[in-house]
């Protein structure tokens, strides 16, 4: 099994000349290395050896700061899809891929972990390529946004590139990986959750949880953070979306194509990235607003992104608080080896209020919502913007 860890942070935006993720990621970058014995540790800033993460010794870390841009962040995830795809046909390893995202938050006073990306791009002010989409979906149903398109150009070309360089038949395998990306919009009113369960991450990062409405208390030296639901409607939650999308939606649906090109290259008679769950698909992104260095400090915000990280990886690691997804391009649902319940509450919700464990097929256009009131009403009903990224 392969860890791989992808780490973002945002340029310069509107009156924000400088944003503190930029920062963020490079303290991260310098603090967490992987040793020869695949040890994950934090020597410089972090000193928390009962966070160190044994991982595998293949294990990867990079790194990369986005322009707040959609051309920036479409670029950032095409690129991403076709080295994931690329790299799962090259190796018979079980590969997980974890991205981590971070966007500043101007009004916020700690670190805020979202549990949710919408669907949803609805920009206050224009991005730095000069987009301002208002009250648009991110990802529409029947493939109706360039974004899926080329996204399904560039992982079709890369096929048939390898099609060619093999010289074997991958026509078929070429239409189910342009049927399965196309058919991946929503509804603009969708919401995709994480996967992780966020107050348990805080709470094996160190971080002691009161009531559903107090906020964690954080470790010595660290900044607080909590779990929170309104990743707002700019670039944060644009990243957020497309990362959800694929961790949780494109990727499990991408297993079959990537199987049969295994097979058709002779790699695998049972590939190992359908059998196992781990596989393609079976990992996931968060996202975490940081508020700015005059409210916690860069070292204090820092120590606690780095804690959080760790804990995050250890629950993708064990499986056990990673939630369920749909796979296949039928919507059959795929359990992780700890079976979930189909919904599960959402630390703070109201009596009644229930969120969605999966991609519900509502969600995915393919029928009624079983998710209830959190999963298809938040964006209607959270309050109105998160003044960040």
């Amino acid at each position: 099994m392969s860890i791989n860890l992808h780490v973002t942070g945002f340029s310069k935006f509107g009156n924000v000349l400088h944003n503190p993720t930029m920062d963020l990621v490079d303290n991260i970058r310098q603090i967490v290395s992987i040793d020869t014995t695949g040890l994950l540790t934090h020597p410089k800033l972090v000193q928390a050896p009962e966070l160190s993460l044994i991982v595998p010794k293949n294990t990867t870390f990079q790194s990369e700061i986005v322009e707040v841009s959609v051309p920036s962040v479409n670029e950032y995830f095409m690129r991403k899809a076709v080295e994931i795809v690329a790299r799962d046909l090259e190796s018979p390893s079980q590969n997980i891929d974890f991205f981590l995202h971070l966007g500043v938050h101007g009004g916020a006073t700690t670190l805020c972990l979202e549990e949710f990306a919408y669907n949803l791009a609805d920009f206050r002010i224009p991005d730095e390529a000069q987009r301002q989409p208002r009250n648009q979906p991110i990802c529409a149903p029947e493939g109706k946004i360039k974004y899926l398109s080329e996204l399904a150009d560039s992982l079709t070309e890369a096929l048939a590139a390898l099609a060619e360089r093999e010289g074997i038949p991958l026509a078929a395998a070429l239409e189910d990986c342009k049927r399965v990306v196309l058919g991946s919009g929503m509804r603009m009113d969708a919401a995709l959750h994480t996967g992780l369960r966020v107050r348990e991450v805080l709470q094996e990062a160190g971080f002691t949880l009161g009531d559903s409405n107090s906020c964690p208390q954080p470790p010595s030296a660290c900044a607080a953070a909590m779990p929170t639901n309104d990743p707002g409607s700019f670039l944060c939650n644009y990243i957020y979306w497309l990362s959800l999308h694929w961790t949780r939606v494109l990727a499990p649906r991408l297993r079959t194509v990537v199987a049969s090109v295994r097979a058709a290259l002779g790699r695998d008679s049972n590939s190992c990235v359908v059998a196992h769950p781990k596989a393609l698909g079976a990992t996931t992104s968060l996202f975490v607003h940081v508020p700015p260095f005059e409210v916690a400090p860069a070292p204090a915000q820092t120590q606690s992104l780095v804690r959080v990280l760790a804990a995050a990886v250890a629950s993708v690691m064990e499986g056990g608080r990673v939630t369920s997804e749909v796979v296949g391009g039928e919507g059959e649902e795929s359990k992780d080896e700890a079976e979930l319940a189909p919904s599960e509450r959402v630390e703070g919700a109201a009596d009644g209020d229930m969120a969605c464990a999966e991609v519900c097929a509502w969600t995915l256009g393919q029928g009624e919502c079983v998710c209830g009131w959190l999963c298809t009403r938040r964006r209607r009903e959270r309050s109105s913007g998160i003044q960040g990224v």
